[in-house]
């Protein structure tokens, strides 16, 4: 029973993930001790019926919302890899780089002011 209820959690969040801005982040492990939780992001690509990867970020997210990430994208023609952190807390920094390796290279930097 209980088998049957993960599989249908499973699908109902894959199959909620065009609707929701951000893709799901799927949890791989996670450690009691330093509670930080390994995840995998895939970049979902819906069609009509059925759904597509063009990717994905896989990343380590402690409690308090530290985090690092590294990633691949392939809908373009070129493929882009990212890499990034985020330092959690009440106000927390991220910084992360993307770069295809060829002529699109990109920074992107934030703060997050959570209260």
């Amino acid at each position: 029973m209980r088998a049957g209820v993960a599989a249908a959690s499973l699908v109902a969040l894959v199959l909620a993930g065009p609707a929701q801005a951000e893709d799901p982040k799927l949890p791989l492990a996670h450690d009691e001790h330093s509670e930080r939780t390994v995840y995998i992001q895939p970049r979902l690509s819906p069609t009509e019926d059925s759904m597509h990867t063009q990717g994905a970020t896989v990343g380590v997210q402690a409690k308090d919302g530290r985090s690092a990430y590294m990633g691949t994208d392939r809908s373009t023609a070129q493929p882009r890899y990212s890499v990034g952190a985020e330092s959690g807390g009440d106000l927390s920094f991220s910084a992360g780089v993307e770069s295809d390796g060829k002529e699109h290279h990109g920074v992107k930097a934030g703060i997050r002011i959570r209260y």
